[in-house]
Formats: structure tokens, C-alpha cells, sequence
């Protein structure tokens, strides 16, 4: 950062944050919650960053007046700050995903027919799962006809890095995953990844095949193959895994099941017409 980009930052950030009272701009009629989503508005996509300077210019604000916005708002989530500079933040992605996400119950009901088909065809213990920060939650669950080792109650959260149903997800949520490994990863077998650059290298492989496996990395002698479920804007918003024992586990055959309804789970949880959204999300 410059000198005079520092002295600016260092200038506005004296600005007593803002008030929840009406302020008022030259033409008398924008409140403070309408520069709120002005700014918003105004920050650019994909996740680039911007400088105050130039947001204040573009929306014909004080730099103090749009700083001032910046800092509530990043304190609250919407926005996220690097360096002086500002960009969209990760909570926006999560309020507009309850849009038309389903309920975690609904979700669950949805998706009921294809697990009791990718159990009929496994025979292994299936699962369905989303993504809370760095845990996956367990919403549903078919046992399979071989025990499987130390079986999850529904609701249970586990560390998404060790899991397939985690790396699912986290493979294509870039701000969670940057975030999970700003935590540091934690081993839960000998077999877990922990290094940055071994996860980083696991998720672009995921990416690549669109399927995530769990070789005894989450508990011994389990393994488990999973398929992301992506709405149309391609955001994950479950994961399904086939999982059991190691000895015998046909991870294989598994997958290729899995790739085999995964169109169909998304069709049913990211519907397109508005009478679709409205059926799924009730």
C-alpha cells in the first residue's frame, strides 16, 4: 500500500462507524441504508477487491461516507477487507443461498428416492450432507447390509477435511476451504491429510473428476466415495457418499453409480420454473 493510501485509510478509519439514524446526502433523500446497498451494489463480482477511493467515486460519496459503510458492513459480514481494499463477503452467499435452498428436513425428502436407489444398487451405507463452516452436518442416512464402523447419529457434525461428503463440497466453495485451511487441518488417522498443499492438491482433483473419496482418513477401516450436489449458479449445496467397510469396498463401481443420479439429485434440489422453486421450498 502506498503512503498516501495509507494516510487515506488510516484518515477514514477515525470516522465513527455508522449509526442506525437517517443520514441524510446533498439531494436529501438517500439514507444511510440505501448507500448501504448502493455499496453492495457497487462492489464489483467475482470476488474482486476494490479501494474505497475508487467505490467513492463511483458512487459520488466522501470517501469518509463510504468507508464508514465498509467498516459496519465487514463487521457484520457482507463485506471482507484486504489490505485497504474491499470485496463482497462470503455471508451474502449464504442469505441468498436460502432463497431457494430447501430446508435441511425438505432436502432430505427430496432426495429419499435417490438414496434408496444407490442403496439397492451398493447395498452399502448411504449418506446425505451439507456444509456448515468446516463441518459436514449428517441429514440423512440408509444403513447398508455390512456394519459399518462407529455409524454417525442424523444431525452429528464431523471435520469436512477428512470426509468425502467435505471434500465434495469444499472443493468448489473456494471461501470455505481458504478458510478451513487458515485453521490448519487436524489429523484424525494416520491416513488424514494435513498439509496445505496435499489438501489444496486433493480438492483440484476433485474438481477435475467431480468425485471425492475418504480412504480410512476419517475413522479406520471406512472408506467412502461422494458426489457434490450444485444448484444452477454451480454453488454445492449437498453432498451424497456411499460408504463402508474397507475390505470389500467396490470404490469403482460406487462411483460410477453416484455419477449415475447425481444430474438427477440436482434437478430435484435446483428446480427452474418459479412453480418448481415453490413446491421445493415448502
Amino acid at each position: 500500500m502506498t503512503s498516501s493510501a495509507t494516510l487515506d485509510h488510516e484518515r477514514c478509519a477515525s470516522v465513527t462507524p455508522l449509526a442506525p439514524s437517517r443520514e441524510q446526502s446533498a439531494d436529501g433523500t438517500r439514507t444511510a441504508v440505501d448507500k448501504a446497498f448502493e455499496t453492495l451494489t457497487a462492489l464489483p463480482a467475482g470476488g474482486q477487491f476494490v479501494g474505497v477511493s475508487e467505490l467513492a467515486r463511483a458512487m459520488r460519496l466522501s470517501k469518509s461516507t463510504v468507508f464508514r459503510l465498509l467498516t459496519t458492513m465487514e463487521r457484520n459480514g457482507f463485506v471482507e477487507r484486504d489490505e485497504g481494499r474491499y470485496r463482497l463477503g462470503r455471508r451474502l452467499h449464504d442469505i441468498g443461498a436460502q432463497v431457494y435452498e430447501p430446508r435441511p428436513g425438505r432436502l432430505h425428502e427430496l432426495l429419499s428416492p435417490i438414496m434408496a436407489v444407490l442403496y439397492e444398487r451398493s447395498r452399502e451405507t448411504v449418506h446425505l450432507g451439507v456444509l456448515r463452516d468446516s463441518d459436514v452436518v449428517l441429514l440423512g442416512r440408509l444403513h447398508g447390509r455390512r456394519t459399518t464402523p462407529h455409524a454417525l447419529r442424523l444431525g452429528s457434525h464431523f471435520p469436512a477435511h477428512c470426509s468425502a461428503m467435505g471434500k465434495a463440497l469444499l472443493a468448489h466453495d473456494t471461501d470455505a476451504a481458504e478458510t478451513l485451511l487458515e485453521r490448519g487441518l487436524t489429523a484424525r488417522t494416520p491416513r488424514s491429510i494435513t498439509a496445505q498443499p496435499q489438501f489444496r492438491t486433493e480438492l483440484r482433483r476433485v474438481r477435475d473428476t467431480g468425485i471425492a473419496t475418504s480412504d480410512q482418513e476419517a475413522r479406520p477401516n471406512l472408506t467412502c466415495v461422494a458426489v457434490p450436489l450444485r444448484d444452477q449458479a454451480r454453488r454445492p449445496i449437498a453432498a451424497l457418499s456411499i460408504s463402508g467397510p474397507s475390505r470389500g469396498f467396490d470404490g469403482h463401481r460406487n462411483t460410477l453409480m453416484l455419477r449415475a443420479v447425481a444430474a438427477e439429485a440436482e434437478r430435484l434440489i435446483s428446480p427452474t420454473t418459479p412453480a418448481e422453486r415453490r413446491a421445493v421450498a415448502f
